[in-house]
C-alpha cells in the first residue's frame, strides 16, 4: 500500500490515507482506540492478525477514527481523522503483542511488524503490518476457543469447512511453483540464456524466492534498488549495474565482455545469483569451505535486504551446481582413503530447497540442509564444517 518499508512510513503517508479516503477492506483495518487488555479484546486482535495472514496480508492502524453514516450512524469504513493514541508506550505494547502472537497462533506466525509514529493531535499512530503467510492457514489458539479466519471487504470472518480444506490443499502450492521456476532457470542458464554474457565455465546457481513470487502485485521500486550498494554479486570487488525488463542487474567484473558472476533482482523480489568460476576448484577437487563461506554471507546480506524492503515472511532458497560431474569434495582433515572415490555423479546437481521461515534466523543454520545435500551428492554423509548445535 505504501510501496516502502514500514520503517520509512511518515506522518504524511498516514495523512494521505485520510485525504484520499482509503477505505477499509481486505488489507486495511482502522481502529480509533488501542484496547487489547481483556480476554475478548485479545482474541479479537489475534483473529484480526490471522485473518490478514490467511488472506493477502495488510495493516491495522490504531489511532485513526472511522467515519459514520449520517442517518444510521453505522461505520462507513472510510478514515475520518488521524487522532493518535494518548500516552502510548509503543515498545512495551509491541513486546506484549509479539509474545501473544507467538504463543496464541498456530502454526507460529513470524511475519508481523509493528511501529509507532508520533506527530498527531492526541499522540501516536500505532501500525501493525501483517504479511501474507506461506504457512497458512493459521489458527487462533487463545484460551479454549480455536478458530481459522479469513478477511473480506467487510472485515474478518470464520472460515468454513471447505475454505479450511482448500487452504490446506494450497499450502504446498508454493513449493511446486518455486521449484519449477528454479529448474527452468537452471536449464536456461546452462544453455547460455543469461541476463549478461558470462564466462563459459561450470557454475553455481542460487535462488532466493520470497512470498512476493506468488503475488505479482507486490513489486519492488526499481529506482530504490539502483541506489543501493548491497546488491553485489558473489565474488565481486566492485560491479557494474543496469536496469532491465525483469528488474535490476549487477555483475562482475565491471565493464567486461564476460561476467564471472551476477545478481539479478526481479521486480517481485526473487533474487538469482550465478557464479561462473573455478576459484574453488583445484586439481579435480572442490574446496567446499570457500563455497559455504561465500553463500552464507550472501544469503545473510540479501535476507537483510528483504527486511529493509519489508518483504517479510518465509523465503525459499534453492542451490544447483552445473558442470561438477567427476569432481571430488576436498576436505583435508576429513579425507579418508577409499577404493571407490567420492565424486559428483551427475552434471547438474539440483539440491532440495531450504526455507527461511522468519527474520533473524542465521544464514548458516538455514543453509545447513542444503550443504548436507551437496555433500550427499558427492558421497558424503553430511557437511563436515558444522558442530553439533548446527552452527
Amino acid at each position: 500500500m505504501f510501496h516502502k518499508p514500514l520503517s520509512q512510513v511518515t506522518v504524511e503517508d498516514i495523512n494521505s490515507l485520510i485525504t484520499n479516503k482509503v477505505s477499509e477492506g481486505t488489507t486495511i483495518d482502522y481502529k480509533s482506540q488501542y484496547t487489547v487488555s481483556s480476554d475478548k479484546e485479545k482474541k479479537e486482535f489475534l483473529a484480526d492478525i490471522c485473518s490478514f495472514a490467511n488472506t493477502n496480508g495488510g495493516y491495522i492502524f490504531f489511532g485513526i477514527s472511522e467515519g459514520r453514516d449520517f442517518e444510521t450512524n453505522a461505520p462507513t469504513g472510510n478514515p475520518e481523522e488521524a487522532i493518535g493514541l494518548l500516552n502510548f508506550n509503543g515498545d512495551a505494547e509491541t513486546l506484549k503483542l509479539e509474545q501473544m502472537i507467538r504463543d496464541c497462533i498456530s502454526p507460529r506466525l513470524s511475519s508481523v511488524q509493528m511501529r509507532r509514529i508520533d506527530g498527531f493531535p492526541t499522540g501516536s499512530i500505532f501500525i501493525v503490518q501483517i504479511a501474507q503467510s506461506w504457512s497458512a492457514p493459521h489458527m487462533v489458539t487463545y484460551l479454549t476457543k480455536h478458530g481459522f479466519y479469513l478477511r473480506g471487504n467487510a472485515g474478518k470472518f470464520i472460515m468454513d469447512t471447505d475454505q479450511i480444506r482448500g487452504a490446506f490443499l494450497n499450502a504446498d502450492h508454493w513449493k511446486e511453483r518455486t521449484k519449477e521456476f528454479h529448474l527452468e532457470r537452471v536449464k536456461k542458464i546452462s544453455d547460455g540464456d543469461t541476463p549478461v554474457p558470462t564466462k563459459k565455465n561450470r557454475c553455481l546457481i542460487l535462488h532466493m524466492i520470497p512470498l512476493s513470487f506468488l503475488r505479482s502485485s507486490n513489486l519492488l521500486d526499481i529506482s530504490i534498488l539502483s541506489k543501493r550498494s548491497d546488491l553485489a554479486p558473489i565474488l565481486s570487488d566492485g560491479f557494474s549495474s543496469r536496469i532491465n525488463l525483469e528488474g535490476y542487474l549487477t555483475f562482475f567484473p565491471p565493464n567486461s565482455g564476460a561476467a564471472i558472476s551476477y545478481a539479478h533482482i526481479y521486480r517481485n523480489g526473487t533474487v538469482e545469483l550465478a557464479v561462473f568460476s573455478d576459484l574453488w576448484v583445484n586439481d579435480g577437487q572442490v574446496r567446499t569451505l570457500a563455497i559455504e563461506s561465500y553463500l552464507i554471507k550472501t544469503v545473510q546480506r540479501f535476507s537483510n535486504f528483504y527486511q529493509d524492503m519489508s518483504l517479510y515472511g518465509p523465503v525459499a532458497i534453492f542451490l544447483s551446481a552445473v558442470g561438477y560431474k567427476g569432481l571430488e569434495i576436498r576436505v583435508d582433515s576429513h579425507r579418508m582413503p577409499s577404493i571407490q572415490p567420492k565424486i559428483f555423479d551427475r552434471s547438474v546437481v539440483t539440491l532440495p530447497e531450504s526455507l527461511i521461515d522468519s527474520a533473524g534466523v542465521p544464514a548458516d543454520m538455514t543453509l545447513k540442509p542444503i550443504f548436507d545435500a551437496f555433500y550427499n551428492a558427492a558421497g558424503w554423509e553430511k557437511c563436515v564444517h558444522y558442530s553439533s548445535d548446527g552452527r
